[in-house]
């Protein structure tokens, strides 16, 4: 995860790839943020981000997603006015370098890069998953309802009627 400055100054915190990241640390800190951050980075358009420090702090967020033997940036600014931003910057190659501030450019929207990130993926089609598993009509491949099973905050594993990340108010979505 990479944090813009508006000076350009940036924060950068890492993960260990192929492997559980667990987030520890002392109140306020950030904790809560990583998630929200991570989802508005895959194309997510609301922004979700808590705290008034880091939404005063924060021009840009961005995320490099690691793929087989590819690289994915993905940065979005912070919303100007109000709660949603669609305006994605996106970069792919083999060995991507952290762009400064100024180079940050809004080249595409929040639908394409969730297109990409599906086939960068290799995700079997939703016409391939309902022929071959016979789901419903309306059960789409989508990156939003893997996120489900991505995350795990505080709150959902304190929870003993919980199980999935956000599972209140998608609990068919998951079933499907």
């Amino acid at each position: 995860i990479i944090l813009y400055h508006a000076s350009g100054k940036k924060q950068i915190i890492p993960f260990k790839l192929g492997t559980v990241n667990i987030i520890t640390g002392s109140s306020d800190t950030g904790k809560s943020a990583i998630i929200p951050i991570i989802e508005y980075c895959l194309g997510q358009s609301e922004f979700n981000v808590p705290g008034t420090i880091i939404r005063k702090a924060v021009a840009w967020y961005a995320v490099i997603y690691q793929f087989q033997d590819i690289q994915v940036f993905i940065a979005k600014r912070s919303p100007i006015r109000g709660t949603y931003q669609g305006q994605v910057c996106y970069k792919e190659g083999i060995k991507l370098t952290i762009p400064e501030l100024n180079e940050l450019k809004p080249e595409h929207n929040d639908r394409q890069v969730k297109e990409r990130l599906l086939q960068l993926l290799s995700l079997p089609t939703n016409s391939d998953i309902r022929n071959n598993l016979k789901v419903s009509e309306h059960v789409k491949t989508t990156i939003d309802n893997a996120l489900f099973y991505l995350f795990q905050n505080q709150g959902t594993i304190a929870n003993s009627e919980v199980l999935f990340h956000r599972q209140q108010g998608a609990a068919q979505k998951i079933k499907e």
